[in-house]
């Protein structure tokens, strides 16, 4: 049998590799590990200069109930990297952190569409109905998918006060845009 820190060690150098397969079976032994784990975890998250590890490490932490692991994928939402960002989005659905809606609707202006989208699908995962304001200005956003998300979003938190600027979506340029906004202004209606 290998000893628990050796198993650690092993597990947090397999986040830094290609793909997704390697990382996420490691996330699954750091998890199996429970809290001996977390310190490194921590570490790698925190202080790594590998860019997959970092992110891998972020998303592991969501598997993990201390008070230390929300603070640590907050502070990663502001990353100049974009995949450390959408990773720390990940850990923090993960961990269902809903003091973690403030930070992550601000990413709503984030210069990536991708990690728009994402913090709208997050918002929608950890029922935030507190970012109705962010997402009704999402749906106003540069590009297509993230107005499609953000309309979906509306309907799916029931936001009823976002009906005027649904039905604005209802001329959107994007078939998918306007598709989402119908379905959501049919769910208001019930």
């Amino acid at each position: 049998m290998v000893a628990p820190d050796a198993a650690i060690a092993k597990a947090i150098a397999a986040l830094d590799a290609e793909g997704e397969r390697g990382p996420r079976k490691a996330i699954a032994r750091l998890a199996a590990l429970g809290r001996p784990a977390l310190d490194a975890l921590l570490f790698s998250a925190r202080d790594c200069p590998r860019v997959r590890q970092r992110r891998w490490a972020l998303e592991a932490l969501g598997s993990f109930s201390d008070r230390r692991v929300v603070p640590a994928l907050l502070t990663a939402l502001v990353d100049p990297n974009m995949s450390v960002r959408l990773h720390a989005i990940h850990g923090l659905v993960a961990a269902r952190a809903k003091r973690a809606v403030p930070a992550i609707a601000r990413l709503l202006a984030d210069a990536s569409g991708g990690i728009r989208v994402n913090a709208v699908m997050a918002l929608i995962q950890l029922d935030a109905v507190a970012s109705a304001k962010a997402l009704i200005a999402a749906t106003r956003d540069e590009k297509w998918y993230v107005r499609q998300h953000a309309a979906h979003a509306l309907g799916a938190l029931c936001i009823r006060r976002s009906r005027p600027a649904l039905r604005r979506l209802a001329d959107d340029p994007r078939l998918a845009v306007r598709s989402a906004a119908a379905k959501s202004l049919a769910i208001l209606a019930r």
